[in-house]
């Protein structure tokens, strides 16, 4: 196809003649144009196809202001619309943003500056009358997340999440920081040892604990084998009763891993104390049957998880 320069006509050729087909346009501004049904073409024929001429829809216009109410420049403006990223903007030096012809589209829309909390609005309806929408930013501040059991004892492992950001391990002693969550209160997505949950974290407070049950932990010894060159192994754990009476999950190979000739060691700092069926899986790129494969290697259970106790679960060779 080709674009003639004042942009009103395209010309295109090499359709298939005597196939019904609808011819669309679909601009920019994400407005789609079409004929009213199908149109068919005979050989050679040389036809003008006018399409409806539609209004575009108006521009989403936007501010970022902190909470003072001054503007923000340089704020990264990102659109998801349909699970399918659109555009990034930044401010200009007054904190206002403009995307042309995205009115009435209903989008996603992450805020990013360093210094402040990253903000993400999942469902946001683009106005359709252009009119400028404001949003502000909160100044971030810098956190630290521990889950402890009732008698004080930090819990290891275990993941936190806000807005996309993951919290960053501390190390041996447990906890994890986060530097991007916003001065007013906010929801945390967390999980540890099979279980997960969401915790509301005041405004204005740098430490925060999570009440977790005490937990156990897990060596899981995998032995030495002739594996194909792409495979990933899956340790699986089955709740048997207990407090993990309706836990299920599963351990990657890309866990803490630790290989040596006799095979590989899997560490799994928590897992919520009860009975498990384990089983060990591999998923396995093999050519000669076209395509990734699935088979259990081992299983072994009951095994008990004891609050306090390294359970130690060694598959057979």
């Amino acid at each position: 196809w080709k674009l003639d320069p004042d942009q009103t006509e395209i010309t295109l050729w090499g359709l298939m003649p005597g196939i019904p087909m609808e011819v669309s346009l679909i601009g920019s501004t994400m407005a789609t144009l079409s004929t009213s049904g199908p149109v068919e073409f005979t050989p050679g024929e040389d036809r003008v196809i006018q399409l409806p001429s539609i209004q575009p829809p108006a521009d989403f216009n936007g501010k970022i202001l902190d909470s003072n109410g001054n503007g923000l420049e340089g704020v990264e403006v990102s659109l998801t619309s349909n699970q399918r990223y659109i555009f990034m903007e930044k401010t200009q030096p007054d904190g206002s943003f403009s995307f042309k012809g995205l009115a009435s589209t209903p989008a996603a829309i992450d805020l990013r500056l360093s210094g402040y909390a990253n903000q993400t609005i999942a469902e946001f309806l683009v106005p359709d009358d252009g009119s400028t929408v404001e949003f502000i930013m909160d100044a971030a501040r810098q956190m630290t997340i521990y889950f402890r059991d009732a008698a004080g004892r930090n819990q290891l492992g275990g993941s936190i999440f806000k807005d996309g950001e993951q919290g960053q391990a501390l190390g041996e002693d447990g906890g994890f920081s986060m530097s991007k969550v916003p001065q007013s209160s906010f929801e945390l997505l967390w999980r540890i040892g099979g279980i997960k949950g969401k915790e509301i974290i005041p405004a204005d407070v740098n430490e925060h604990v999570i009440e977790v049950p005490s937990m156990a932990s897990a060596l899981v010894h995998t032995p030495s084998m002739k594996a194909p060159p792409m495979y990933q192994l899956h340790v699986i754990f089955t709740s048997l009763g207990g407090d993990a009476a309706d836990t299920n999950f599963e351990f990657h190979k890309n866990f803490k891993l630790s290989k040596s000739e006799s095979g590989t060691d899997l560490q799994i700092p928590s897992l919520l104390p009860g009975e498990y069926q384990v089983q060990l899986s591999m998923k396995a790129y093999r050519e000669e049957e076209g395509g990734w494969i699935s088979e259990i290697l081992d299983e072994v259970g009951p095994v008990h998880a004891r609050s306090g106790e390294l359970l130690r679960i060694d598959f057979k060779e």
